[in-house]
């Protein structure tokens, strides 16, 4: 069943927009997929996540998010005529939708990056070869200078130093569910219009090479800004895949 959501009530009232399978982020953000334009509304203020005929909502602002009367904590299925209320004066409502949206770029992106997770699940699970652990800290401390030398330039959006921040903090804390979350709202800004750079575009081997030089540095390792971004991509990729499994696992041990 297609469902959109549409803005009922608040200075954006008549917004429909189709719910996408995948993250659908409700906020003011530029990757937000329902963007909405008052200022009481946060940057990322909710998250829709639709599976097959399922949607599930979770509140990501300090502000609050209801369902009805009911405010959302954690993770809530919301079905056609739910009213979602946002602030006091932006409510939006859940509905059935006659066919398929048309959908933004962002959007379309989203439910790729999501199907690309989908096959690195099932690989890592079944064919993947485990090796040695290797060092994500060396990796991280490495791409996030970089990151933040590309976000002074303006060759990628400023969310991306702190969603990646958060993605590793909420991953180093064991955090899964928090983790799972932060890397998908990475993956959507790194393949946004607004990101100059192709994090997500590489071939998955020529991710795993680049990314691996990271792990462990060869002597006289000096990166290109193409090896930087394909990293960063199969980082969050990687530690997505993880997330994922880690969320239904009881012996945490770190991606190989």
């Amino acid at each position: 069943m297609d469902l959109l959501i549409r803005v009922i009530e608040g200075p954006d009232q008549g917004l429909v927009q189709p719910l996408q399978p995948g993250p659908n982020m409700i906020g003011r953000g530029k990757a937000a997929a329902v963007r909405l334009s008052v200022e009481d509304v946060s940057w990322e203020h909710a998250l829709v996540t639709c599976d097959h005929d399922q949607c599930f909502l979770e509140n990501l602002s300090a502000l609050g998010t209801w369902v009805g009367e009911a405010r959302v904590n954690g993770r809530v299925r919301v079905r056609p005529g739910d009213r979602i209320r946002l602030t006091e004066q932006t409510v939006l409502r859940i509905e059935s939708a006659s066919g398929a949206g048309t959908s933004r770029a962002v959007l379309i992106t989203a439910v790729v990056v999501m199907l690309v997770v989908l096959g690195v699940v099932g690989y890592y699970q079944v064919l993947a070869p485990r090796t040695p652990p290797q060092n994500w800290d060396t990796a991280y401390d490495s791409l996030m200078p970089w990151l933040k030398t590309q976000v002074k330039i303006h060759r990628m959006p400023p969310e991306t130093v702190v969603l990646f921040g958060d993605a590793w903090r909420l991953s180093e804390a064991k955090d899964w569910p928090g983790s799972q979350r932060a890397w998908i709202r990475l993956q959507i800004v790194l393949s946004s219009p607004e990101s100059k750079m192709r994090c997500l575009e590489p071939a998955a081997h020529d991710q795993d090479l680049y990314l691996n030089q990271f792990l462990a540095p060869p002597p006289g390792f000096d990166p290109t800004d193409d090896q930087y971004a394909s990293a960063l991509g199969r980082f969050a990729d990687r530690w997505l895949t993880f997330s994922i499994k880690e969320q239904s696992s009881l012996n945490p041990i770190k991606p190989n």
